[in-house]
């Protein structure tokens, strides 16, 4: 029933006059007047745009609290309102001829540096549900599955598993890992937390996480794959002459260049669906597929050969792809 009828039903039952009847339509067709001159009908082209992009922002935030959700019950899980938890340690020193490692743990986050020493340490920081600092320690070693093979090591923290003795379990491990330098390759993968490298410089680094960011200082790899389930990713002084290739991707969560080298020659796309892309440093010429939206952008490092510094040589061309699917995607100087 729309409001004209339900004014003319209210006089005809008599809760109100016929004065306030005409007092109220007049009002009514006035706003609907002014409604009339306010508002254009939509193009069949506009209406389904809206729908479209309706339909992508529902299922875009469904999706992403449902991820949320998964992340907080996964933490929820490994908490205990009363059982007491106690902190443990356990350093690991990998033989000099590893030259690749492979890493992962749940609830804690992932730390590697470069160090002048010519073998890889892995010092583990755990949480154990337990008073007793002994069974604490049985079960941390209990929860280390590591393999290795040739010149790769494979190390895993088991989560969650009670130890068969005590029955104490591990909630949670941090990992400080120092590589020495030259070293080939890394692969890290967190979940529940933050993964940090500074001055690290690889053949090879894979970085993945959920529920965490990726933060990078100084840290360079021919070949770089940065990928973030729930978490922003930044790199500050990154790549070198070498890096051939960075793959940067994360559902929920900008990215961030910063402070390239100044003779890097670089190439590459960058996309969000629901942000802006920004490359605010000079050296890039960059071209939106929609200049209003500014959501898809393909860029490239152009040098001129006039530069008055003789001193700056472009070196080989860096290829980046860049994407995120809620969040923003910057390159700054």
């Amino acid at each position: 029933m729309n409001e004209r009828m339900k004014i003319l039903q209210m006089l005809s039952e008599g809760k109100i006059t016929a004065e306030q009847a005409e007092s109220l339509l007049t009002a009514l067709e006035g706003r609907s007047a002014r409604e009339r001159l306010r508002f254009r009908p939509l193009d069949r082209s506009t209406l389904t745009d809206l729908k479209n992009l309706g339909a992508q922002v529902s299922a875009t935030v469904t999706q992403s609290l449902a991820e949320a959700r998964r992340a907080l019950e996964g933490q929820l899980d490994s908490l205990s309102f009363t059982s007491p938890t106690v902190s443990v340690t356990h350093d690991i020193h990998l033989p000099e001829q590893i030259g690749r490692l492979t890493a992962q743990t749940i609830n804690g986050s992932i730390q590697v540096t470069c160090w002048d020493e010519p073998y890889v340490q892995i010092h583990v920081r755990a949480k154990a549900k337990t008073n007793n600092l002994s069974e604490a320690k049985k079960a941390l070693v209990s929860a280390l599955q590591t393999d290795e093979h040739d010149d790769h090591y494979h190390l895993t923290i088991a989560h969650g598993d009670r130890h068969s003795d005590t029955g104490v379990q591990i909630v949670g491990a941090q990992l400080d890992i120092s590589v020495p330098r030259g070293f080939r390759e890394v692969d890290l993968r967190s979940h529940n937390g933050r993964i940090y490298a500074d001055g690290v410089v690889l053949e090879d680094l894979r970085f993945e996480t959920t529920n965490g960011g990726l933060s990078l200082y100084r840290t360079a790899a021919e070949r770089m794959s940065l990928s973030s389930e729930n978490g922003g990713i930044e790199l500050v002084q990154c790549l070198n002459s070498s890096t051939k290739q960075l793959q940067a991707s994360t559902k929920n969560g900008g990215i961030s260049i910063e402070a390239l080298p100044a003779d890097l020659r670089a190439s590459g796309r960058a996309q969000t669906m629901f942000g802006r892309v920004d490359v605010s440093d000079p050296r890039f010429l960059v071209t939106f597929e929609d200049a209003m939206k500014r959501s898809h952008a393909r860029f490239q490092t152009s040098i001129s050969l006039d530069n008055e510094d003789e001193d700056v040589i472009a070196v080989g061309e860096v290829r980046m792809m860049l994407e995120t699917r809620n969040g923003s995607v910057r390159i700054k100087p």
